[in-house]
C-alpha cells in the first residue's frame, strides 16, 4: 500500500477518567472516504462513540481534527474542526476555528485528538513532539481566557505554543460556550465549551513538533500554493474583506432584509445606526491593525483599539455576526460597546450568535412583561441599552441566580420554561439560535437552516448563488433569485455538500470569495494526497459525510418535525429589503428531501446509503 500524503498518519485518543492515552493508526479507507475535518471528526463519533449517551457524559467523545491539506503553505489551512454531540441540540455538534494548532499538531504526529471520559479535577492537556501529559489545571480553573494562555506559556516556558482554551463560561456549563484559540479565534457554535467543562478539560496545548508531512508532489503543489495566494490576496473579494472584514457586508445586507433588526422582528432600523455597525466604519474609527489567521493572504481579522472605562484597550474587532447579533438585533449601535461585549465574550468564552439570540428573547419577553424586573434583580432588559451588555454577560457566564441560568441554557429551553407564547419569538432551529441572516430574505438560506445537520447555520453559503455565483462544476450554472422557489433545493442540497469538503480538508470558506472554486479544491486534493479524484468523487465524500451526520441525527431523535424555521422566519417582514417574503418551506422541504434520495419523512433510503457506501452499525435505517 502507498504511504497516506498529506497525513501524519496517526489519531490521539485521551481518556480524561483512566488519565491514559493511547495512539491509533489513520487507516487509508477511512482518508479516502472521509478526508478529514469534519468528517472524520463524524465517522470517528459514528464508529467509536456509545451513540446513547448524554452530551454530559463521560462517552460523549469531543473531537478536534485536522485535514490533509493543512500544511503551513496552502493559504486558509489554519483551520480546525471540532465535534461532539451537542449540549445545546441534543444533536450534531459542530464548530470551526482560525489557529495554527492543527498545524502544530500535525509536526507532532497526529492528526486529530479524540477526547473520552471526565476527570475528577481540572485538566489540560499538554503535547510536545512525541511526549503527551495529562496537566493539572486547578490554577487555570475559575480563569478566563487570556489568563489560561499566560498560563500556559509561563507553564511550558515557551511564547510559541498553540492552545485552545474555555473560560468560566465553559466551567459553568452554559450550553453556548465556545472554545477560544490563543490566537483570538473563536470555535463558537453548538456549545462545545461546555463539553470541554463538563470533562473537566479547561485546555489542550501543542508545542515543539517537528515532524513534516509528505504530500505526493510537493514541488508542484508549492507552486500551486504561491499562485493560489497571490490569486487570492488580489481577488476583489480578497481585497473587500481585507480592507474591511467580513462587516463589510452589513449595508448591502440591510439593504436586502438580510440582517436580524429586534430580535428578528423589523425590516428597518435608522440608516446611521446601521453606518455604526458597518466594517467601513470599524475601519474609519477603531481600526488597530490586520490580526490574521496564520498563512492567510485574505487577512479579514484585525484588531481594534477602544477605550472603556477610561482605559485604552486593543481587542479583536467583531465580526459580521457578532456585530448584528449584539449590534443591530439589539437595536444597539454604540460601537465601542458592541466591541468590548465581543471580547468580554472571548475572555469569558462564549458564542456571541447564540448569546446575542438569547439577548434578544429576553429583551423581547421583557418588553412584552414575561420577564419582570423581580426576576432580573432590578435590571431593565431594554432594547438598545449597550450599557448593560458587561453586566448580562457576567451574569450569564457565571449563572448568576435563575434567570441567568435559564438563559444559559439557549433560546429554547428558556422560551420552553417560560412559555406564555414565547415560542414565537424564540429565534433557533433545533435548538440553535439563528445567527445574523434571515430566511426570508433568501429562500435557499431559509431551507437550507431547516435542514443543515448543526442547526441554525447559515454556512453551507446557498445565499451566494442568490447574489450571482455560479458554480458549474457542481451543477449550479445559474444563479437562483433570492425569492425563488423552483429548484432552491437542489441549489441548497449541492451547496450543503459542498462546503462539507470545505470543512474536512479543511480550508476557510471565504476563501470562496477569493476565488477558490470546485477546480482548485480538486487540484489542492490530487497535489496533496495523490489521489486520481474529480469533482464529481469529491462531491460524493461531501454528499457522504452530510448524510452520515443526518444519520446520527435521527439516532439522537431530530426527525422531519424538526426541520423547521422558527415562527418568527416565517411571518412576513412589514417593511425593508425582504418585506412580505416567507419562504413555501412546506413545498421546499417535499422537493428537498427527493434530490436528497430520502424518504417523505426525510431518512436516507437503503438506496441513497448504499450509492455512498454508507453502512455502519448502529446508524442503517429500515
Amino acid at each position: 500500500m502507498s504511504e497516506l500524503y498529506g497525513y501524519a498518519g496517526k489519531i490521539l485518543y485521551v481518556d480524561l477518567s483512566k488519565q491514559k492515552f493511547m495512539e491509533e493508526k489513520l487507516q487509508t479507507d477511512v482518508a479516502r472516504k472521509y478526508i478529514g475535518g469534519s468528517g472524520l471528526a463524524a465517522y470517528i463519533i459514528a464508529t467509536k462513540a456509545n451513540l446513547d449517551a448524554e452530551p454530559f457524559s463521560e462517552d460523549n467523545l469531543l473531537v478536534f481534527a485536522s485535514g490533509p491539506v493543512t500544511l503551513p503553505y496552502i493559504p486558509t489551512s489554519s483551520r480546525l474542526s471540532i465535534a461532539s454531540r451537542s449540549p445545546s441540540t441534543r444533536a450534531w455538534g459542530e464548530a470551526r476555528v482560525g489557529t495554527a494548532f492543527p498545524h502544530d499538531l500535525k509536526k507532532t504526529g497526529y492528526d486529530a485528538i479524540v477526547v473520552h471520559g471526565r476527570s475528577e479535577e481540572p485538566v489540560w492537556i499538554y503535547i510536545e513532539e512525541d511526549h503527551v501529559e495529562i496537566r493539572d489545571a486547578s490554577k487555570m480553573w475559575g480563569k478566563n481566557t487570556g489568563e489560561v494562555f499566560d498560563l500556559i506559556r509561563s507553564s511550558t516556558g515557551k511564547k510559541e505554543v498553540s492552545a485552545l482554551a474555555i473560560g468560566i463560561a465553559g466551567e459553568n456549563l452554559v450550553k453556548y460556550a465556545a472554545i477560544v484559540s490563543n490566537e483570538g479565534g473563536v470555535a463558537g457554535r453548538t456549545g462545545l465549551g461546555a463539553v470541554m467543562g463538563y470533562k473537566k478539560l479547561k485546555a489542550i496545548a501543542v508545542a515543539g513538533g517537528k515532524r513534516s508531512v509528505p504530500v505526493a508532489n510537493e514541488e508542484k503543489l508549492k507552486e500551486y500554493a504561491k499562485q493560489l495566494t497571490l490569486k487570492m490576496y488580489n481577488s476583489p473579494g480578497g481585497k473587500r474583506l481585507r480592507d474591511y472584514g467580513t462587516a463589510g457586508a452589513v449595508d448591502r445586507y440591510y439593504q436586502l432584509g438580510n440582517i436580524p433588526i429586534k430580535n428578528f422582528s423589523k425590516g428597518l432600523w435608522s440608516d446611521e445606526s446601521v453606518k455604526k455597525i458597518s466594517g467601513q466604519y470599524l475601519r474609519e474609527k477603531f481600526f488597530e491593525r490586520h490580526s490574521p489567521c496564520f498563512n492567510c493572504p485574505i487577512m479579514c481579522k484585525r484588531l481594534s483599539r477602544i477605550r472603556v472605562n477610561s482605559k485604552e484597550l486593543v481587542v479583536r474587532t467583531p465580526d459580521y455576526e457578532t456585530v448584528c447579533m449584539l449590534g443591530s438585533n439589539l437595536l444597539i449601535d454604540d460601537t465601542t460597546m458592541v466591541i468590548y461585549a465581543n471580547h468580554l465574550c472571548n475572555e469569558y468564552g462564549l458564542d456571541t450568535i447564540s448569546l446575542g439570540g438569547v439577548l434578544g428573547f429576553a429583551f423581547e419577553a421583557y418588553e412584552k412583561g414575561l420577564i419582570t424586573k423581580e426576576d432580573t434583580g432590578g435590571l431593565e432588559l431594554r432594547f438598545g441599552d449597550a450599557k448593560i451588555l458587561p453586566e448580562l454577560i457576567e451574569k450569564i457566564s457565571k449563572r448568576e441566580g435563575k434567570l441567568w441560568y435559564i438563559l444559559g441554557e439557549g433560546v429554547k429551553f428558556a422560551s420552553e420554561f417560560i412559555g406564555r407564547g414565547s415560542y414565537k419569538f424564540a429565534v433557533h432551529v433545533k435548538g440553535l439560535e439563528a445567527p445574523a441572516h434571515d430566511g426570508r430574505a433568501f429562500f435557499v438560506q431559509g431551507l437550507s437552516y431547516a435542514t443543515i445537520n448543526r442547526g441554525a447555520c447559515h454556512l453551507a453559503w446557498p445565499h451566494r448563488v442568490a447574489q450571482g455565483s455560479t458554480y458549474p462544476e457542481i451543477g449550479i450554472r445559474e444563479p437562483i433569485d433570492r425569492f425563488q422557489v423552483d429548484g432552491s433545493w437542489f441549489v441548497v442540497k449541492q451547496m450543503q455538500d459542498f462546503m462539507e469538503i470545505f470543512d474536512s480538508l479543511i480550508i476557510c470558506k471565504y476563501a470562496i470569495s477569493a476565488g477558490l472554486g470546485p477546480k482548485e479544491v480538486v487540484d489542492l486534493l490530487q497535489l496533496t494526497t495523490g489521489w486520481d479524484v474529480n469533482i464529481a468523487e469529491v462531491m460524493k465524500i461531501g454528499e457522504r459525510t452530510f448524510n452520515l451526520k443526518r444519520l446520527l441525527n435521527i439516532k439522537w431523535g431530530i426527525t422531519s418535525k424538526d426541520d423547521k424555521l422558527p415562527p418568527r422566519m416565517m411571518e412576513p417582514l412589514p417593511e425593508g429589503g425582504a418585506a412580505g417574503k416567507v419562504p413555501d418551506l412546506d413545498r421546499m422541504l417535499r422537493e428537498y428531501y427527493k434530490v436528497r434520495g430520502w424518504s417523505e419523512t426525510g431518512v436516507p433510503t437503503m438506496d441513497k446509503l448504499k450509492e455512498l457506501e454508507l453502512n455502519i452499525p448502529g446508524l442503517t435505517v429500515s
